[in-house]
């Protein structure tokens, strides 16, 4: 059998399957004649990428021959290159397959084309095609013959380069023709350059505890001069394949504010040394070298301490003033064995040094109490301890005390937590809130007194955060009851003293050690009870219903309680009780005739009554505010009760002013323009008012109607109205905003504001009337 016919059976032998359809790869960039050739071609290609790196070679065919058959056999350097696959292509190239262009003859022993192969080895791979019967591949057909997967799996050596071959220019590697002939060709291999890639660069850097590069002191007490703090230096993002071999590098520092003390160097390296050079800056220089193993990572060189050594105060500075020193990095050299490493920037480090803010104390400042002239023996009253001159700084989250009393005259009942802790710890995220304590003492060395305590709670994770305690506000307020009067005796007075007290704080915001905030001299109080004997007296106040909103009377002191007080508004219809309390030296005056009489702002009277005090000197008359038809709002304004009685043939009057009126005054409602465009928002603002001293429901209605009368917006507001003061409005402004719909009519629309407690629907009743003029807005027709 001759070699040209054994070489046709044996691809013929090889037939295995055809392969699926795989993705689409590239058609060649470039056409050889009478060529087997491997893509790419030409000049060396690099290789880019390192160790595996993964790529396919084409194998492609053009001869001027008719085509029968064809064997390819594709080498390579194993020590470099690793085959992964090597197959046929089947048809899933750009542009076909050699073999499937082929040109059926008359006589066509198969529809399908043999593939036979493949089989390869590490270093070699073969496969081969055929067709069949009086099929042939048609002169000059270009067409891929095989496909091998690629993995890079040598390297150059460092710093250095090589070149290797896959190579098809070998007997294995051939085509015949359609009478087994073997036309002349030429095989072109590929080329491949393999440079040494740099890996990515280091850097040196300085990095404090949370992996940042500053180191920060102050503001806040205590003075931070003589605190030790560590700076590490590392170098950064080392890879493994520099095989770093030494490093040596110089840290500058502002001796003015801080100094070395100490370097501990890293195991890791078993050559260390280390220079210091004082001066302004003061230098280190560091030398590292022979680590025991190979360094990678971000690589621990050594560790140098340095303590604080100046730290201003504020004032007389500014707050916020600081002294800094740079922590530089410098005359940074990295080597390997062969030579310097490139590296990236350095990360420079900053001790940041704020002055210290030198606080005025806090104290602790008891409020003064007078009870008296009247009967008292019995009553309660507060005495409020406060927290005074807080500044945040102290980072204040406890304070303590005992204060002192004169049983005799008071004793404690009741104890309650002030403001003072609570808003804070209302703020702070994640707050637990506060806890206080308070005990009632009697035997002690320090006598009778209350001890009491509050504290702001650490969050779930046992941290306290910001915002701080900082101000002045009531901590304590404890209830005491008089346990003594006496007419016959001189006025009775004692201190409320504190006696002992306490202040705790945080160290700083990082490090929370529990520590004692310094205390003022506190502020301490005084008790009074006092006593006189008035003689004959009479008391008018009273008190309206107000809609379901008043009372009969109104609490003091809004029902002119007292001699010639005021009493607080009475709204339009309301009805309205008047009480005369009559007493000879606090003693109530029983079965006594008293005069009522009201008068209108003008003067004229409304009414003349009498009442008989009952068995506790009070007499009481009750009315309803008149109304009439006609101009009913001319009886607004200041009313005046006058209140008479004959006490053992003297005669006593007392007087009471209030305000009648609506509860509510809309003063004004204006627009922010008079034009507005479809889809325009109207910014509206309201103007009102009221006399009201006491607090009332207030719901305000504003609505949008069109030119014709078309409602096409409102909306509403939910507050609250009054805190005035006798014969003075107390005012208000609130903004709301409507939209203009799209369907509203175009022209002039108006906007109507009215007053009511709550919700119509829900029974609420107006305060006032409508605003009136009602304002007009444009809506322009385009």
């Amino acid at each position: 059998m001759n070699s040209k016919l054994k070489k046709l059976l044996t691809a013929m032998l090889l037939t295995a399957m055809i392969l699926p359809i795989v993705p689409v790869l590239a058609p060649p960039s470039e056409t050889h004649s009478d060529s087997i050739w491997l893509e790419p071609d030409g000049d060396p290609t690099p290789l880019t990428g390192g160790a595996g790196t993964i790529f396919n070679i084409l194998c492609w065919a053009n001869v001027s021959a008719l085509g029968f058959t064809y064997q390819v056999k594709i080498t390579w350097d194993n020590t470099i290159l690793q085959c992964n696959s090597f197959s046929h292509t089947a048809g899933d190239v750009s542009g076909e397959d050699w073999l499937d262009q082929r040109d059926p003859g008359p006589n066509m022993m198969y529809e399908a084309t043999s593939l036979p192969g493949p089989v390869f080895d590490t270093n070699w791979g073969k496969l081969g095609g055929t067709c069949a019967g009086d099929d042939f591949v048609p002169a000059n057909t270009v067409g891929m013959l095989c496909k091998a997967q690629f993995e890079v799996i040598g390297a150059p050596e460092k710093y250095g380069s090589l070149d290797t071959y896959i190579s098809v220019d070998n007997a294995d590697t051939y085509i015949l023709d359609t009478g087994l002939g073997e036309p002349s060709i030429t095989k072109y291999d590929s080329h491949y350059h393999y440079d040494w890639e740099y890996p990515p660069s280091p850097n040196m850097a300085v990095r404090n505890a949370t992996g940042g590069t500053l180191w920060r002191y102050g503001p806040d007490p205590p003075n931070a001069t003589g605190e030790l703090f560590d700076v590490p230096v590392y170098i950064e993002d080392l890879d493994a394949n520099w095989n770093l071999h030494n490093a040596t590098f110089a840290l500058l520092w502002n001796t003015t504010i801080i100094n070395m003390t100490a370097i501990v160097f890293d195991p890791l390296w078993a050559t260390t040394s280390a220079a210091y050079t004082g001066g302004i800056p003061d230098r280190l220089d560091v030398e590292v070298k022979d680590p025991t193993s190979t360094p990678f990572g971000d690589v621990l060189v050594c560790t140098i301490t340095f303590n604080v050594t100046y730290q201003d105060i504020a004032p007389p500075r500014p707050v916020g003033d600081s002294d800094d020193s740079p922590l530089d990095l410098t005359d940074i050299v990295l080597f390997d064995t062969i030579e310097e490493i490139p590296q990236d920037p350095e990360v420079d480090g900053l001790v940041k040094i704020f002055c210290v803010r030198v606080l005025p104390l806090p104290w602790f400042e008891v409020s003064s109490v007078t009870m008296g002239p009247g009967p008292a023996r019995g009553e309660r009253f507060n005495v409020t301890v406060s927290l005074m001159g807080v500044d945040w700084s102290w980072l204040m989250i406890s304070g303590q005390f005992r204060l002192a009393y004169d049983p005799a005259l008071i004793n404690p009942v009741m104890a309650y937590e002030g403001p003072f802790f609570q808003t804070f710890a209302a703020m702070q995220p994640g707050s637990l809130g506060t806890f206080y304590s308070c005990f009632f003492e009697t035997n002690t060395m320090w006598g009778p007194h209350v001890v009491f305590g509050s504290m702001v709670l650490p969050n779930s994770t046992g941290w306290w955060h910001g915002p701080w305690p900082n101000g002045s506000d009531v901590m304590a307020i404890i209830e005491f009851e008089v346990v003594y009067q006496s007419f016959g005796d001189p006025d009775a007075t004692c201190d409320l003293e504190i006696i002992e007290n306490l202040g705790v704080g945080l160290s700083n915001q990082v490090d929370q050690e529990i520590v004692d905030v310094p205390m003022d001299f506190p502020v301490n109080g005084v008790y009074w009870i006092t006593t006189d004997w008035p003689g004959r007296v009479i008391d008018v106040y009273g008190g309206a219903l107000n809609e379901g909103w008043g009372s009969h009377p109104f609490p003091a002191p809004y029902g002119g309680q007292g001699p010639n007080n005021p009493m607080d508004l009475v709204v339009p219809q309301s009805e309205v009780c008047l009480f005369a309390e009559v007493t000879y030296n606090y003693w109530p005056v029983q079965s006594k005739l008293v005069g009522f009489e009201v008068n209108d702002p003008q003067g004229e009277v409304l009414l003349k009554r009498t009442a008989i005090t009952n068995e506790v000197g009070i007499a009481m008359i009750c009315f309803e505010m008149p109304w009439p038809c006609d101009d009913p709002e001319s009886l607004f304004g200041v009313w005046t009760v006058t209140t008479t009685v004959s006490i053992s043939d003297v005669r006593v009057n007392d007087t009471l002013e209030f305000h009648y009126d609506y509860l509510v005054n809309i003063f004004k409602v204006t627009t922010d323009k008079f034009e507005y465009d479809h889809c325009d928002d109207v910014c509206i603002t309201i103007e009102y008012g009221t006399h009201a001293q006491q607090w009332y429901p207030l719901l305000l209605s504003v609505l949008l109607m069109d030119e014709l009368i078309v409602p096409v917006g409102f909306t509403t507001i939910e507050t609250e109205i009054g805190g005035a003061e006798f014969c003075s409005y107390t005012n208000f402004t609130e903004c709301v905003s409507i939209h203009v719909v799209k369907h509203a009519f175009a022209g002039l629309a108006t906007i109507h504001v009215n007053a009511y407690d709550f919700d119509p629907t829900e029974g609420g009743v107006a305060w006032c009337p409508e605003y009136t003029p009602a304002p007009v807005i444009a809506i322009q027709p385009f």
